[in-house]
């Protein structure tokens, strides 16, 4: 599936421009082992607070100065991958924009998932095996649609660090985000670590973002 034409695919090349700028500043994985969040492009931040209400969600929305958001949603920080993917297909479908769901489980592995308008577009598993105590080689599925749907991302770079051994989560985690030029500094960002008002005082002195709670 391709991007989109029309006001929904420049606004996302608009976003990812902007996200570039963004992404000059120190990056800083925020919290502590575990987290789970999803970062949406291509639409704005009051359209996605309005969608998270309209679903009875409990969540807290991050924005900055690109178009997009990332949502940090109560249920999503149980490490529930199931729900936590069928959450991003439902924003993506409902803003008719790109969503990027994103579960660091313990710092042991981490699960990437992407969709287009509703549609799953790309899948990352980096370490399949580990609560079964087997090794296995990360899982990846839909790297040919990147290009489609990053348009700045390239995907050779992305493969070597989707595939390179020995490398921590939270590090790897941050290598996807910056190679995908996506917006603000979601690596460590989940719902219970940003009820913390003091972490997100901190956050928001040094970066500018806002952050609105949905209850």
């Amino acid at each position: 599936m391709l991007l989109r034409k029309g006001t929904h695919a420049l606004k996302l090349r608009t976003t990812l421009s902007v996200a570039t700028a963004l992404l000059l500043m120190p990056t800083v994985s925020w919290a502590g082992s575990s987290y789970a969040n999803v970062t949406v492009l291509g639409t704005d931040s009051e359209s996605v607070v309005e969608a998270i209400k309209d679903m009875g969600l409990v969540a807290v929305v991050v924005s900055g100065k690109a178009d997009g958001a990332v949502i940090c949603e109560k249920t999503m920080d149980s490490q529930d991958d199931v729900y936590g993917r069928s959450l991003a297909r439902r924003l993506s479908k409902s803003l008719e924009c790109i969503a990027v769901y994103m579960l660091n489980i313990d710092s042991a592995e981490l699960l990437v998932t992407t969709y287009a308008y509703g549609d799953q577009m790309f899948d990352y598993d980096s370490s399949p095996g580990h609560f079964k105590g087997v090794q296995r080689p990360p899982s990846i599925q839909g790297l040919e649609n990147i290009e489609n749907t990053f348009p700045n991302a390239d995907t050779a770079k992305l493969r070597t660090a989707l595939e390179a051994e020995h490398v921590s989560v939270d590090d790897r985690h941050m290598q996807i985000w910056n190679l995908l030029s996506l917006p603000f500094n979601a690596p460590g960002l989940g719902y219970h670590f940003l009820m913390d008002k003091k972490s997100r005082s901190q956050i928001e002195q040094q970066f500018g973002f806002q952050f609105v709670e949905v209850d």
